[in-house]
Parts: C-alpha cells; sequence; structure tokens
C-alpha cells in the first residue's frame, strides 16, 4: 500500500472517475468539502470505462500525483 498521506495542501490529487452514475458528482462533492476546510490542492482528472482496468496511459498520467482518488459510484 502507499504510504497515507497526511496533508493535502500543496498537493497533487488525482481524480480516477470510472464513468458509473453519481462518480463524477462525489468526486466533485469530496473537492468542494476539502477545499472548504482550508486545503489546497490541484486536481488531475481522468476517467476510465467502469468495465476495464484503466489504460496504461492514465496510469502514466497518474503517476505524476501525490495521491490518487478512484470514485465508484452507481
Amino acid at each position: 500500500l502507499a504510504p497515507r498521506v497526511t496533508n493535502l495542501n500543496g498537493m497533487k490529487i488525482g481524480w480516477l472517475d470510472n464513468r458509473k452514475a453519481n462518480a463524477n458528482g462525489l468526486l466533485s462533492e469530496v473537492a468542494r468539502i476539502l477545499h472548504s476546510r482550508g486545503h489546497t490542492f490541484s486536481l488531475l482528472s481522468e476517467h476510465k470505462n467502469a468495465t476495464g482496468p484503466a489504460p496504461e496511459s492514465i496510469m502514466t498520467h497518474l503517476k505524476c500525483c501525490d495521491a490518487v482518488v478512484l470514485a465508484i459510484a452507481d
């Protein structure tokens, strides 16, 4: 497992949306709440098909992030 991030300020956070219903809304709400609590970070958003693994191009892009959040929603 990756080490836990203890402070989001100045971090680059990857959002991985699997395109299921409400996944994007869930990620947007989490980002809004974190920003409202004073966290300052930049977002890198990627989308993948829910039925398969993320393509190598997306995984390579997300490797530049300090942390990644995956939304799996219905």
